[in-house]
């Protein structure tokens, strides 16, 4: 495939984004009544990209703006110069809106660091994290209320549970609570309970905890060793 066609390929493929993106805006329903790990085909992963779990499939008509337009070809090329300078990294990215303003970031996943990207004229660094532990797990929420992702990590011998946003234009990285489950702490003879928290908002916490027992992760695409092949089955 020559680079022409890659790029119109990915842009087709960014553009049923933006339109599973707008359709998911307007039409929210629970994720842990529709993830059943079905394989629905390019529409469906992108679906899952964006928010992280399925939503649905309904029809909406109107064309992409301006700004949509902007961005899509800006994360195109992105994409295109970072699979062309990396391409045996491994590297994987997903599209999603982390502050609530309607234009998604892109997320761009090397192994456990996370980098986050939006478009402002041209495609800038928002902030990166690096979870350097082999047991990570990332979530999407549903609500409204957190636009962000969900992350859970092991180290330590704690469980850590957290959340990732952009604040006043800057990645926010905010642990929630910990759980001490293999009783470490006892063993080295510190007093502590099983379960810290470090926000006052429950909702959150119970958000948080609800993601990782329902298994709302989400889902990246990765980019292969020649293109960005946004053909690829991916199984959720």
């Amino acid at each position: 495939m020559n680079e022409e066609e890659n790029r119109m390929d990915l842009d087709t493929k960014i553009e049923i984004a933006t339109q599973t993106l707008e359709r998911n805006i307007n039409f929210k329903e629970n994720c842990f009544m529709k993830k059943r790990g079905i394989l629905f085909g390019t529409i469906g992963l992108l679906a899952i990209l964006i928010c992280g779990c399925n939503k649905t499939q309904a029809e909406k008509g109107n064309k992409p703006d301006i700004e949509t337009v902007e961005w899509r070809s800006s994360y195109i090329t992105f994409l295109q110069d970072i699979n062309k300078n990396n391409s045996k990294q491994g590297y994987e990215f997903v599209i999603k809106d982390l502050d609530g303003d309607a234009i998604p970031e892109l997320i761009v996943k090397e192994k456990l660091k996370l980098t986050v990207y939006r478009q402002n004229k041209e495609i800038e660094e928002v902030g990166s994290y690096n979870f350097a532990t082999g047991t990570t797990r990332l979530f999407s929420s549903e609500s409204m209320n957190y636009p962000g992702i969900f992350y859970f990590y092991v180290s330590g011998g704690l469980n850590h549970y957290g959340y990732i946003n952009i604040q006043d234009k800057e990645l926010n990285i905010q642990e929630l609570w910990n759980e001490d489950y293999s009783g470490i702490y006892k063993e080295m003879g510190e007093e502590r309970e099983v379960i810290e928290k470090f926000s006052d908002d429950d909702k959150i916490i119970k958000e948080s905890r609800d993601l990782y027992n329902n298994n709302c992760d989400l889902t990246f695409i990765k980019m292969s060793s020649d293109n960005i092949n946004l053909d690829e089955v991916i199984t959720n």
